[in-house]
């Protein structure tokens, strides 16, 4: 249980860093060819995905700590303890298991839209997850293609 209340922390932490930097920096521009709608569910899946990833840790704290339980992350680290309140447990429970199916959902969602976009549309959704590197643009048979360095590559015949 300990290493699940770390985990949730250090998840609540980095989404915080996360979003910080998402609302500083300018986003990149969605690939020319994102239909209108997909934009929007683009959107709204993300919104979700952090929202999901903030009230998840949140809700499983106020779980704990209102059943009276002393909450410390790392094993160093106490978090204030709340007055006993069942009623308010139970309802961060329900809270908690409902937002991390739904985020389970989101996830495989997501990560199939991705896939889906990078091989049927060769959009180069992949490569803007991971900015570190960036696009792989290489010239093969004079063609360019978006497709990430690390994506495999279909077997000629």
């Amino acid at each position: 249980m300990q290493a699940h209340l770390s985990l949730g922390a250090l998840v609540f932490a980095l989404t915080l860093l996360r979003l910080g930097l998402r609302l500083s920096s300018a986003a990149l521009p969605p690939p020319a060819a994102m239909t209108p709608a997909a934009r929007r569910a683009a959107r709204l899946v993300q919104a979700a995905l952090y929202a999901l990833l903030i009230l998840l840790p949140v809700s499983g704290y106020l779980k704990l700590a209102a059943l009276g339980f002393q909450v410390v992350l790392f094993g160093v680290l106490p978090l204030p303890p709340l007055p006993f309140d069942p009623a308010v447990a139970a309802a961060a429970r329900a809270l908690h298991v409902a937002a991390a199916a739904l985020l389970g959902l989101l996830l495989m969602g997501h990560i199939g839209a991705a896939v889906f976009h990078a091989r049927l549309f060769g959009q180069p959704v992949l490569a803007r997850m991971f900015p570190v590197s960036g696009p792989s643009v290489t010239r093969r048979a004079g063609r360019r293609s978006s497709r990430p360095g690390w994506w495999p590559r279909r077997a000629r015949r």
